[in-house]
């Protein structure tokens, strides 16, 4: 629907909208790949369907406030600059800001830091003394 919105704006080129949009989700499958040495794609999608309303909060690379603020830099300062790029990055940053939404009505305790941040995430570890690398991909 954003896409189409933004079509007087960007033209044929609204389209990477929403490929930034979805785009931006392919993290799930990179977690699943890592964490469960599998690739099979439809039980990927299964587990993250499932993990998703059972509470549990795993950290997905491209959806963390370090990825956004390098894309956001990377889109900016970018010697390269094309209207199709700021087009994918806007479809990622609505996309982000759709999850923020949905955490925040979805979890009774609103939006977890540790989610959307690996230096959040980290401090959380260390203050536990659980601090590896692997567990900050871990619940």
């Amino acid at each position: 629907i954003l896409a189409a919105i933004a079509y007087p704006f960007f033209g044929w080129q609204s389209i990477f909208l929403f490929i930034g949009g979805f785009f931006i989700d392919g993290d799930h499958y990179l977690w699943y790949i890592f964490t469960k040495k599998d690739f099979k794609l439809k039980k990927a999608y299964h587990f993250h369907l499932k993990h998703d309303f059972s509470g549990q909060k795993i950290i997905d690379i491209f959806h963390t406030a370090e990825f956004w603020i390098l894309l956001l830099l990377t889109t900016l300062f970018s010697p390269y600059y094309h209207t199709a790029i700021l087009a994918f990055t806007l479809g990622i940053y609505s996309h982000i800001i759709c999850d923020l939404i949905h955490e925040y009505n979805h979890y009774k305790l609103g939006i977890d830091a540790r989610v959307y941040s690996f230096y959040s995430r980290a401090l959380h570890l260390k203050r536990k003394n659980r601090f590896t690398f692997w567990n900050l991909f871990k619940d």
